[in-house]
């Protein structure tokens, strides 16, 4: 039987959890709540048994049987992974298995076949030094000199995220000029203004910041009562995305970093109770059959004891129930119930959208 290892708040998955960026923060822990999800995690492990079968690296591309996993495809959607998404993941395992070291949360420069005056089909296109080189389907490249580049063309920009991106049905995806040019105070103004305009609420990821642990937290952290007396002044900081605190931000993640591990401790704890159980059954139907058929024992004594047998197994049951919340290094019993119930409902009930919406996934 395989071993189930416990995690340990030390592993590099919750330091990286703590690190993920402002500006894309949001969709990485939607993508790590989501990848949680047992059905997601059932429907993905189909599809990595099979990457051998659907997966091809080549010199110019990643080519990905679509066909070959379509039902789990079509699954996978309504959890907000699309097939970009699922590439991407396909993608990080290659690199994965063939120990290549990529950059996350790189710069992209998107251009289109509208860059070109005289537009033809390629695959994908480029500006290198000696004009744009345009890749067709097969492979072939073809170098287009810059007299014919579209000089009113506006080339997409992307920031890429340190974890593959949700699509989920409520986001509010726009698409927005921005001139560089201008200083950075202007264009974040106008980002500003544009975000208020939606008239977006509070995200749930803030409630899922905030709770009465938080405050211990902080008041563990700087040592002072006198934070604890201060709750509503703190909400206020706490759930105004206009506060630029770095230590408040940096409690914040560790916190959901926190959350997150005891989230998989709990999940880790129950497989190994489960595995315990199932041996323990074996044993005490063994036990059972046993009394059963000993042919010394009287019907009265053998009721009795298949009675205390059963006692017996239910009550070490029980208790191994009850010890899922026990022992956990730095964390206290209630803690960390308080941490597993309030994390739960956005993995296992898909609450994770409504950290990218804003708004209910009902």
């Amino acid at each position: 039987m395989e071993e189930i290892k416990l995690p340990k708040r030390s592993d590099l998955i919750y330091k990286e959890i703590e690190e993920f960026e402002d500006y894309e923060y949001s969709n990485c822990i939607a993508y790590e709540m989501c990848t949680r999800n047992k059905e997601v995690k059932k429907l993905l492990n189909i599809i990595i048994n099979k990457f051998d079968e659907i997966f091809e690296a080549t010199e110019f591309e990643f080519i990905i049987n679509k066909e070959a996993i379509e039902k789990e495809c079509n699954e996978l959607k309504k959890y907000g992974i699309g097939f970009n998404t699922l590439s991407s993941i396909l993608t990080d395992i290659f690199y994965e298995i063939n120990d290549i070291e990529v950059g996350k949360s790189s710069l992209n420069i998107l251009y289109e076949n509208d860059l070109i005056l005289d537009r033809k089909d390629y695959l994908y296109v480029d500006l290198i030094d000696d004009g744009i080189v345009g890749v067709l389907e097969n492979g072939d490249e073809e170098i287009i000199p810059y007299k014919q580049v579209n000089l009113d063309y506006i080339p997409l920009i992307k920031k890429s995220y340190s974890r593959p991106t949700l699509k989920i049905d409520k986001s509010k995806i726009v698409k927005v000029e921005l001139d560089l040019s201008l200083p950075k105070e202007e264009l974040l103004d106008y980002v500003s203004k544009i975000k208020e305009a939606k008239d977006m609420i509070k995200t749930p990821i803030d409630l899922l910041i905030y709770d009465s642990s938080l405050m211990e937290y902080i008041g563990k952290e700087n040592n002072t009562s006198e934070i604890n007396r201060k709750l509503d002044a703190l909400e206020d900081i706490l759930l105004d995305d206009k506060t630029d605190n770095s230590n408040i931000k940096k409690l914040k993640k560790k916190l959901i970093a926190d959350k997150f591990f005891i989230y998989d401790y709990v999940t880790a704890r129950q497989e190994q109770i489960k595995k315990g159980n199932e041996l323990k059954f074996q044993e005490y139907e063994e036990q059972l059959q046993e009394i059963k058929n000993n042919p010394y024992v009287t019907p009265k004594d053998r009721k009795i004891q298949q009675q205390e047998l059963k006692k017996e197994f239910e009550e070490n049951t029980n208790t191994r129930i009850n010890e899922l919340f026990e022992d956990i290094e730095d964390f206290t019993p209630a803690t960390a119930r308080r941490y597993y119930y309030y994390i739960k409902p956005f993995i296992d009930d898909c609450k994770y959208k409504e950290v990218i919406t804003g708004t209910s996934s009902k």
